[in-house]
């Protein structure tokens, strides 16, 4: 678990550092875009034996794409994490299968696609309830972004039950109202 929040807090903090290089110029924005290209090309022939790195460097580039307004692009970057989280043959860390349904749901959502938002969402439902305490910080982003879901759809009351729920488990588990209150965002 320390493990896991450490390395959340490492992606959180470069993922703020492209956001605010990102927002600072468009030629910034364009040297992002870059090096990320440049970073999936790497991770693709440096991390060719290790599928599930890869698929975690993947899931990160989406997330990084999403946060510059490329969403072909995450998308693009999704389906490829997609394709290699299929092809392993042994099991896949349920906290690598909540970020990616976020992340793909995320990817619907700015695309305009609610309908596909919340369906892909629905079977992680008891999946993010049964892994709570292990995986706060990852369901806290999967209900979130649930309920994000669910209010374009037209349904409030989920909205509010899966934000509630989300702020609960960065108060209590995570111990952590600011962050509660940056993912309402």
């Amino acid at each position: 678990l320390q493990d896991a929040t450490r390395a959340q807090a490492m992606q959180s903090f470069v993922i703020g550092m492209f956001e605010q290089a990102g927002a600072a110029s468009p030629d910034a924005s364009l040297e992002l875009r870059r090096l990320l290209a440049t970073g999936v090309e790497r991770s693709d022939r440096e991390l060719a034996s290790q599928p599930l790195a890869r698929a975690e460097l993947l899931g990160l580039g989406a997330r990084l794409r999403l946060g510059l307004g490329d969403h072909r692009e995450a998308a693009s970057l999704l389906d490829r994490q997609a394709g290699i989280l299929a092809s392993l043959g042994g099991p896949v860390p349920t906290g690598l299968r909540l970020e990616s349904a976020t992340l793909r749901a995320q990817s619907e959502f700015l695309a305009g696609d609610i309908g596909a938002c919340v369906e892909g969402m629905q079977s992680w439902v008891p999946v993010a309830d049964q892994e709570q305490a292990r995986l706060p910080a990852q369901v806290a982003a999967f209900q979130v972004q649930l309920a994000r879901c669910h209010r374009a759809n037209g349904n409030p009351r989920l909205a509010r039950r899966y934000l509630e729920s989300a702020l609960q488990v960065h108060a209590g588990l995570l111990g952590d109202e600011v962050g509660a209150v940056r993912r309402l965002r």
